[in-house]
């Protein structure tokens, strides 16, 4: 992990220099797990981020803006009671762990100044947020550890605070460092991680690569290379970022940055970005797979009940043939045999042993009345279920292949509250983001990738006589060729192509794409999707290439 003791050592020293003297205005939760302190410092405000989330726990200042929690919960309440309003006296990590300790000056209930500390413990899964008193009496604690699980280390209410130390030796400890070397025949970055405190492999594999290239004694360059100046650098290898306080990593795409807050933010927005897209992917293909399952189930109910329904004639000759029979049926009768003529075969006739025979007669035309009645409504019932089994196939398909602002398009379309780990400022209501393309001519091509933009492209943007592209009987993109002229081959094959690709069958060969002017294409009423129905059309057949896609993609970064 990047983000280890000695890179938290060097934070929190940052952190002191910037934010000491600092008064805390005011704490508020962003998620679960993250929470925001607004300090006022030298006359200029700074926003201080705690995160306990992982992997993206994390401490440092921030420029970006967030969405707050409506509700804030009970220990962003405790955190407000004890240290809102405070000054903050000291930031510092401990014993080259990970772990920081804040301390903050503030008023207790009888308005007497006291210090209180406040420990932030990144140890995975147990990361941790703590509050005690000047003498490190627990007041509370995000998690509460039980002596059971940790061992006899107790975070609980007024238990005493006891930090996670353990038998390693301490970076600057260099007595027991210069016994390590002299002990240690062979030492690996491994043996370094299991030794010393604090250390990640990133920083163990630099120094075990340095003392094996260098004349030295180990015990000296060791001491050189914890004093290294700080020097914050992100390292980006095949897409995948790595980051330190100061530059370890091989040649290759790199960025610096000024403070180590400035590179954590950046590093974490990209991080946060993708945690909510992977999220929100989730969500969404959720609750899409369940309505879908919900209605493909309730089609077969409302196909049984309609195939009853439409059975209501038997009903009525049963009706008809109990009151052409009534000298036959004696009382206490649970059955009645009698010839249909108009189905032209004998039909079996439960009876209601309690009820008298003309009873059991207008019984049976009640449930033929009711039946025929029901048809209308179950016919209707079937149309809206089909319509919402297309619409959430339709989904899945757009939530395969949606980029982050699709995603949160989707969201909002099918109105999913979320949470997120990062947001920006929200954005003002603006048209949703469709994907814009040129052909050879330089003529516009539109593709809608969700319903919100396929509507918006069909139903509002494109003008009647421009033409529109749609993949024959499957759901998928709407798009639009912004030209009102006639199409050349080139266009239309650019234009099928991206209808083909953003469809259920962009794996498949020899797709049909439909496509006609806009002024054929009419919305189905009452659909809740973006399906259509359209006259007028031309079909090309087309194979999709979806490397073609990818060379275009890359052609317009």
């Amino acid at each position: 992990m990047s983000l280890d003791g000695r890179m938290l050592a060097r934070l929190s020293e940052e952190l002191n220099l910037s934010l000491a003297t600092g008064k805390i205005q005011k704490i508020t939760q962003l998620a679960k797990t993250d929470f925001l302190f607004s300090i006022r410092i030298a006359g200029k405000n700074a926003q201080l981020i705690f995160s306990l989330k992982s992997p993206f726990a994390r401490l440092h200042l921030t420029d970006l803006s967030f969405d707050r929690w409506d509700v804030p919960g009970g220990f962003c309440m405790l955190l407000r009671k004890y240290l809102e309003g405070g000054t903050i006296r000291s930031i510092g990590s401990i014993e080259g762990d990970r772990l920081i300790k804040i301390g903050v000056e503030n008023r207790d209930e009888v308005g007497d100044f006291r210090m209180f500390h406040l420990y932030l413990e990144l140890m995975g899964r147990t990361n941790n947020l703590i509050v005690t008193d000047a003498d490190n009496q627990i007041i509370d604690a995000f998690r509460h550890v039980s002596p059971t699980v940790a061992h006899g280390r107790t975070i609980v209410k007024g238990a005493r605070y006891q930090e996670p130390l353990d038998e390693k030796i301490a970076p600057n400890d260099f007595t027991s460092a210069k016994e390590f070397f002299q002990k240690s025949e062979g030492y690996s970055s491994k043996s370094m991680v299991l030794h010393f405190r604090g250390f990640s492999p990133l920083i163990a594999n630099y120094v075990i690569r340095e003392l094996t290239t260098s004349s030295i004694p180990p015990e000296i360059l060791y001491r050189s290379l914890l004093d290294i100046p700080t020097n914050p650098t992100l390292y980006i290898e095949e897409g995948k970022t790595s980051f330190y306080f100061f530059d370890l990593f091989p040649p290759g795409e790199k960025r610096y940055f000024p403070t180590l807050s400035k590179m954590l933010d950046t590093v974490f927005l990209e991080s946060g970005k993708s945690e909510h897209m992977s999220q929100l992917t989730k969500i969404l293909l959720q609750t899409s797979r369940r309505e879908l399952d919900k209605n493909i189930h309730k089609l077969e109910k409302l196909t049984q009940d309609l195939s009853l329904a439409r059975q209501a004639d038997i009903l009525r000759i049963k009706g008809n043939l109990i009151l052409e029979n009534l000298q036959r049926i004696y009382p206490g009768s649970s059955r009645l045999e009698a010839t249909a003529y108009e189905l032209g075969k004998e039909v079996e006739i439960e009876l209601n042993p309690t009820l008298k025979p003309l009873e059991n007669a207008k019984l049976y035309f009640h449930k033929y009345k009711k039946a025929k009645a029901s048809v209308g409504h179950l016919e209707s019932q079937l149309k809206l279920t089909r319509h919402q089994i297309d619409y959430f196939t339709q989904l899945l398909t757009q939530i395969e292949m949606a980029s982050p602002t699709d995603l949160d398009e989707i969201a909002e379309e099918i109105s999913i509250k979320k949470e997120s780990i990062v947001h920006s400022n929200k954005a003002k209501k603006r048209p949703p983001n469709v994907d814009s393309y040129q052909d050879p001519e330089g003529i516009p091509i539109l593709v809608g990738k969700n319903n919100l933009q396929n509507r918006f492209l069909t139903h509002e943007l494109a003008r009647k006589d421009e033409w529109w592209f749609h993949c024959k009987s499957h759901p998928g993109a709407h798009v639009i060729v912004r030209t009102t002229a006639e199409l050349k081959e080139s266009t239309i094959r650019m234009a099928a192509q991206l209808a083909a690709l953003y469809s259920p069958q962009r794996f498949s060969s020899s797709v049909p794409v439909d496509f006609t002017r806009v002024r054929f294409v009419r919305r189905v009423p009452g659909n809740t999707g973006s399906m259509v129905t359209y006259t007028n059309q031309q079909t090309i057949f087309i194979d999709p290439d979806n490397d073609w896609l990818q060379q275009l993609r890359d052609a317009k970064k």
